[in-house]
């Protein structure tokens, strides 16, 4: 990193990540054999996961002196992250292990604490609105994708509403030429003249040409089709949504990339530029 290497503890998430997979894993197991090998995968997550913390927040701790800012941040964000990872002493049958996850936590809120009291008003406000910021950038790059896709789909409404009519009527076409192929059939089928049966099979050879014709979409068509159904899959079930709107607000994709670039902006000023690696995962 461009200032301070440690502050990846932070926002490095891979272990948190796979103890939060492992705990859907164990909750989705309905047989007792497969709910206790969930069981035993979800204490060595949570024990990789504990350790990560134990490491990370020892290494934060001797940067007090020199970036009592950043250490702040990141150790209220490791905080942060046990909090919500669910993860309680009660999780493991081992007395050792038990203790190990104690003695975490209490390092955490100590940190935090030492930090807290080296900083003025002014800068624990900036630390809160940094911490914030990273927490909710998941939620706010999914609203600016989510909002981007329904803002084009809205675009496009129009345009596909008159191709998708126009694609209608040519299966309607494709019904009339399977009735008129069938019949051309009949009447070849009792035909003894030579000529007639000639006329027929010609007249096949074009049913079927126009047919294929109709059945072969549009490449206005199909390239519309495709780019909304890409846009359809970046839209969020109605309740993350309402999450987000509840968070953040519903604004246009405009407002929502603004506030990306405006947070990334006080994030890289504040914690280096390597920040954002972490922050477009």
């Amino acid at each position: 990193m461009s200032k301070w290497d440690w502050i990846h503890a932070g926002l490095e998430a891979a272990a948190y990540t796979e103890a939060q997979a492992a705990r859907r894993n164990l909750e989705a197991m309905r047989t007792a054999s497969e709910i206790e090998s969930a069981r035993r995968l979800l204490l060595e997550a949570m024990k990789n996961f504990v350790f990560d913390i134990s490491r990370d927040i020892q290494m934060v701790e001797e940067q007090i002196p020199t970036a009592p800012l950043q250490t702040y941040i990141v150790s209220k964000l490791l905080d942060q992250r046990f909090s919500d990872s669910g993860l309680s002493a009660d999780l493991f049958p081992d007395f050792q292990d038990k203790e190990y996850v104690f003695q975490t936590q209490k390092k955490l809120s100590e940190v935090i604490e030492k930090s807290k009291v080296t900083l003025s008003t002014e800068q624990i406000h900036s630390a809160e609105s940094a911490i914030r910021y990273i927490t909710e950038m998941p939620l706010l790059q999914k609203a600016n994708s989510a909002k981007s896709a329904q803002e084009n789909l809205a675009t496009s409404e129009e345009k596909w509403k008159g191709l998708e009519k126009a694609h209608s009527q040519k299966s309607l076409y494709i019904v009339f030429g399977v009735i008129l192929v069938m019949v051309v059939i009949t009447i070849a089928s009792f035909s003894e003249s030579d000529v007639l049966l000639m006329l027929s099979c010609l007249g096949l050879v074009g049913l079927f040409a126009f047919l294929f014709t109709m059945a072969t979409p549009s490449p206005e068509y199909k390239t519309l089709r495709d780019e909304r159904e890409s846009l359809q899959r970046k839209l969020l079930p109605q309740e993350e949504w309402q999450t987000i709107v509840s968070t953040i607000g519903d604004l246009p994709s405009e407002q929502f990339q603004n506030m990306i670039v405006q947070r990334e902006k006080f994030l890289v000023e504040i914690l280096g530029n390597d920040v954002q690696k972490f922050l477009n995962k």
